[in-house]
């Protein structure tokens, strides 16, 4: 018997023991992996290996489940100036998200609490840019669906980074995929162009339902349903792809879960720290064994905050950061200018891909 008929959602064997049955040419089923595993591996230098595995969208079945385990243990009643003004976005609640607010707030409840612990790892930094591109404020959300807020996810699609962008629609908006780097994981500018892509999807709905749709399958594809069904409503759309379908009502649940954490009782420990880097530039590719013995960081601790980098070591002429105050002159700053293959040019005005590195 096959592993896709002995695994089921209650009993769900190790990641390793359900990977064993496919290799890196047979890759586990789109539906299966979403609904049931939540996370896909990736291919890294030839090799699967367990720190590289992703948080995918986590989507409830798709057909009505004839339990009663769906059935909301809270009720919360919101109006209609509550769900239109209480949020950046206007929000709906009907049957659909209604499934979504369960299953996030119940059958999947750690696992939503453990995403909005790493969310908060990087909602400043979201809602900063997002404040700054115009894009309101709990659209940040979106990644959490996307990701689960992890910059290394990767999609059986080839979509990267926190916000999932494709290659050529992060080409589009500015970020770079090279033999050094893929910017798509990297929170700032992934996070920028993300912005972007939002304000550019809402200038042609003029609706932000319909905006996300097209974030998920496609501007074109969105008209184009428009212009055959007549409909300009995001829940009128009956022939989306069901991915589609059932991506805005995730999100628009992820919103109230995530602004109403206390009335469903969802506990997000507090973050000892927020993702606040601090630039300093470097001219030539630099090991980061060399950073870690300048910074006294170790190189794990530099990659993961540097996860736009393909290897371990820095592109030309590009800046290292730390999250301490951009304002505060450190030693190892000095050290890292008189190394001599970590100095800067003197009036170098090189483009900055950042290498974050934390002083704690």
């Amino acid at each position: 018997m096959s592993a896709r008929n002995t695994v089921t959602p209650e009993s769900l064997p190790a990641s390793d023991t359900l990977y064993r049955a496919w290799t890196a040419d047979k890759q586990p089923p789109d539906l299966f992996a979403r609904n049931l595993l939540g996370s896909y591996r990736k291919e890294y230098n030839g090799l699967f290996r367990e720190e590289d595995m992703a948080s995918a969208p986590i989507l409830p079945d798709p057909l009505p489940l004839q339990t009663d385990s769906f059935a909301i243990p809270v009720t919360v009643d919101y109006s209609h100036d509550e769900l239109q003004f209480g949020y950046t976005i206007p929000v709906v609640i009907n049957d659909r998200v209604n499934q979504y607010i369960n299953f996030y707030s119940v059958r999947y409840k750690q696992g939503f609490q453990n995403q909005l612990q790493r969310a908060n790892y990087y909602l400043p930094m979201i809602r900063e840019i997002f404040r700054e591109e115009g894009v309101p404020e709990d659209l940040a959300y979106v990644a959490l669906v996307e990701s689960g807020f992890r910059p290394t996810a990767r999609s059986h699609a080839g979509a990267v980074g926190i916000w999932q962008f494709i290659r050529p629609t992060g080409q589009r908006y500015g970020l770079e995929v090279n033999w050094w780097l893929d910017e798509r994981r990297d929170p700032i500018k992934s996070t920028r162009a993300a912005a972007r892509y939002l304000n550019d999807l809402y200038g042609i709905f003029d609706d932000w339902h319909l905006a996300l749709a097209g974030y998920n399958c496609g501007e074109n594809r969105v008209l184009r349903e428009m212009r055959n069904s007549g409909a300009d409503s995001f829940w009128e759309l009956s022939r989306l792809p069901r991915e589609t379908r059932e991506y805005v009502p995730a999100i628009l649940a992820a919103i109230v879960l995530a602004n109403n954490t206390e009335k469903y009782s969802i506990v997000v420990p507090p973050n000892e720290e927020i993702y606040n880097p601090d630039l300093v530039p470097i001219s030539h590719p630099t090991s980061l064994n060399v950073i870690a013995n300048i910074t006294g960081i170790s190189i794990d601790r530099i990659k993961a905050l540097n996860p736009e980098l393909n290897g371990y070591v820095t592109p030309p002429a590009v800046p290292i950061a730390s999250s301490s105050s951009p304002a505060t002159e450190h030693p190892w700053k000095q050290r890292c200018a008189k190394s001599p293959r970590a100095s800067a040019s003197p009036g170098s005005s090189t483009r900055c891909a950042p290498v974050k590195a934390s002083m704690s």
